[in-house]
């Protein structure tokens, strides 16, 4: 590399070390051409003795010496107190240091040369003057390796901070024609509109270049990026006016007029911007109020400005803010300027997109205006189109709240409306009543109306029930006669009319019970009501009517409940049910026995005829309660013509053990079953156990019992 190569300062720098290597040069002793070397030597901190052919004799600490004051006289190193010495300029030792390592790695291609200009950890290096010089050095025979190098460095995932060192090399111009100085201001200029770029970023711009780094601030206030924030804009500001307090000011009006960012971050950029000059703030927030794209924040946008006419404007009128924004805005209006508050608040109830919006308004206002709340209110409740029911009726019971003389009238109007939700209207209907202690004329009307679903009429004539039970009763019967009423509901009202007046209801509940038309359940709990009301006979004669015109459940039921009342009469009608021809085996026997004596007859046919062998043995058994002959000869019939076990379950039935070990001897001889035989014999062997073995070796020897019911024999025998 020629002097004409080098950059200013290493052209200084090697000028000061050929100096002093011309004076080291006529040191006794010094090997011809070895200046330069002792000189890179001593600044790598090695002693440069080896360049020397001493005298054998001469002692090493006199070397040292006279090679100490050899350096001193260059004028470039001076002696330290304990001996040592240093370079008088740190600069040049970094040189001396730079100049040894190209000259022995001119390519920089050597493994011991990657470790230069390498990313590291921490700014500054260790050695940056060093590696500048290298840099600088190596710019000429080793470019395209120094290009790498610093591009490395300046990667991303490197910059951090090695950018610091790229800076000094463009700043000091230590690489001509390089473009070193672009491709760092290029990496800045990125760094300024990364979300993530530190403010340091506009540290590094001024230490680069002064005048360009105003220029890329400027740019950034006025030009933003899609990824630059309001607040980064501002920082951008607040460094300029830290060198140009008039350019500061200017691009803080700049930012004030152009806030680009989320709406959030440009609201608390004009809120920042004010705490630097309140009228660019006051300038930033009224345009961020006007700005649509602003959304929902303007009205915290409007509110943080305070403006009294500014917030009647965005009550009365919205611009498209919603209603719970402008209800916010409204609050502390109402509280700053309660005139403007309520004029604004009549306004926001007529625009409103809430149906019930306007009985929010009309609370916020009535504690000021109950006129202006009352209008709002009777807007809301007799618009042509009608509101949500409930918000209605929310509305009338307002209004009674603000004009107690009014409460009746609005209420009234409100109930009788068709259109109107029944459960609303029976609601405001019983207000009347229960709240503002007027005439029940409304209920009544409500109650009786056959236009009204009847589940509100029910609800009308509760609450009229609860003052006059008489009327209440009156308006249940009318209720249950409702065309459409089912049998079951019919009863339910009755049941509820029973229990205001039971002398109104009871003719209507009797009426429903001797209605063959109706369900018999119904009947049945129709008389139960009754039961307590009605005399004996009336309630028997009842029950009796359900007996001959119902299923046979509920005809049983009846029958039941009239023995409790009345046993003889009672059986005698399960009598009457143990013959009903249509009914099952099993309902008739079942009727008969509960008929106790008056049952016999209808038990001793069930005993001989009834099909199948069981309902025979269940009626046989039942005899014998009442006729022990009749029931004991049923049994035995069963026992010698049926089949199978139900002949065991007859003889077991049978009265006396005597006659139990006949029947089962007989079984155990007769019956085509080998298993059914082995089983009367085994249970007459319980009973009668000479007579039972008997049977049991008479099983055992018939030759047609199988093999195995033989071996179960001979083990029973055993």
């Amino acid at each position: 590399m020629t002097a004409a190569d080098l950059p200013l300062e290493l052209e200084e720098l090697r000028h000061a070390a050929q100096s002093a290597a011309t004076t080291l040069a006529a040191a006794p002793f010094l090997r011809p051409g070895s200046a330069q070397d002792v000189l890179e030597d001593v600044a790598r901190g090695r002693d440069g003795l080896t360049w020397f052919d001493w005298p054998r004799e001469m002692p090493d600490a006199e070397r040292r010496d006279r090679l100490a004051k050899l350096l001193c006289a260059t004028g470039v190193v001076v002696a330290e107190k304990g001996g040592g010495i240093r370079f008088t300029r740190p600069e040049l030792a970094d040189y001396l240091t730079a100049h040894y390592i190209s000259r022995r790695y001119p390519r920089a291609r050597s493994l011991r040369a990657r470790s230069y200009l390498a990313p590291q950890a921490v700014w500054p290096w260790p050695d940056t003057g060093m590696q500048l010089f290298l840099a600088a050095l190596w710019w000429r025979s080793a470019r395209p390796t120094v290009d790498r190098r610093i591009r490395r460095l300046l990667h991303e995932r490197h910059r951090d901070p090695n950018i610091h060192f790229v800076i000094e090399l463009a700043r000091r111009n230590l690489l001509p024609d390089s473009g070193i100085l672009e491709q760092v201001m290029e990496v800045l200029r990125d760094a300024l509109t990364h979300p993530d770029g530190g403010e340091g970023v506009f540290g590094l711009l001024f230490d680069l270049d002064p005048r360009q780094a105003l220029a890329e601030l400027e740019s950034l206030v006025s030009n933003p990026g899609p990824r630059t924030t309001d607040r980064r804009r501002l920082a951008a500001v607040d460094e300029i006016s830290k060198h140009a307090e008039l350019r500061g000011a200017k691009n803080l009006a700049i930012l004030a007029g152009n806030l680009t960012g989320a709406p959030s971050d440009r609201f608390e950029t004009a809120i920042l911007i004010g705490e630097r000059d309140p009228q660019q703030g006051k300038r930033a927030r009224q345009l961020l109020a006007a700005s649509p794209d602003m959304g929902d924040l303007r009205a915290d946008v409007v509110l943080h400005l305070g403006s009294p006419e500014l917030m009647r404007e965005f009550v009365a009128l919205g611009h498209g803010l919603p209603d719970r924004k402008r209800e916010e805005i409204l609050v502390v209006l109402l509280g700053a300027a309660a005139g403007d508050g309520i004029a604004a608040a009549e306004e926001f109830a007529s625009t409103a997109t809430q149906e019930d919006t306007p009985l929010r308004i009309a609370e916020l206002v009535r504690g000021r205006d109950t006129a202006t709340a009352s209008r709002i209110l009777e807007s809301l409740l007799w618009r042509d189109d009608p509101a949500d029911g409930e918000v209605r009726f929310r509305a009338a019971v307002m209004i009674g709240e603000i004009e107690p003389a009014q409460a009746v009238p609005v209420l009234e109007r409100f109930a009788m409306d068709p259109e109107g939700s029944g459960a609303l209207r029976v609601a405001a209907a019983n207000r009347i009543v229960a709240v503002h202690g007027g005439p029940m004329t409304t209920l009544v009307l409500l109650a009786d109306d056959p236009g009204l679903e009847v589940v509100y009429r029910g609800d009308a004539a509760q609450a009229v029930s609860n003052v006059d039970e008489s009327l209440g009763a009156r308006l249940y019967i009318s209720i249950s006669k409702t065309g459409l009423s089912s049998h079951v509901s019919r009863l339910s009202w009755l049941r509820k009319a029973y229990a205001c007046d039971v002398e109104q209801a009871t003719p209507e509940l009797t009426e429903l019970a001797a209605d063959a038309r109706v369900a018999g359940k119904i009947r049945l709990e129709a008389v139960k009501v009754l039961r307590s009301t009605l005399p004996r006979t009336r309630v028997i004669a009842l029950y009796s009517t359900i007996v001959d015109t119902a299923d046979d459940q509920v005809a049983l039921d009846a029958a039941r409940e009239v023995v409790e009342m009345e046993a003889l009469t009672g059986h005698q009608l399960l009598a009457r049910l143990a013959r009903r021809g249509k009914a099952t085996i099993g309902f008739r026997i079942t009727a008969a026995i509960e008929a106790e004596g008056e049952g016999v007859r209808s038990l001793r046919e069930f005993a001989t005829t009834a099909r199948p062998d069981t309902a025979r043995l269940r009626a046989a058994t039942a005899l014998l309660k009442h006729d022990r002959s009749a029931g004991r000869a049923a049994l035995r019939a069963i026992v010698k013509r049926a089949d199978g076990r139900i002949r065991i379950q007859a003889a077991q039935a049978l009265p006396g053990n005597a006659a139990v070990v006949d029947a089962l001897v007989h079984v155990s001889e007769h019956d085509r079953s080998d298993a059914v035989r082995f089983e009367a014999a085994d249970i007459a062997m319980d009973h009668d156990a000479k007579r039972g073995r008997a049977a049991m070796q008479k099983l055992l020897d018939a030759p047609r019992t199988s093999p195995k019911i033989r071996e179960q024999a001979r083990r029973r025998l055993s």
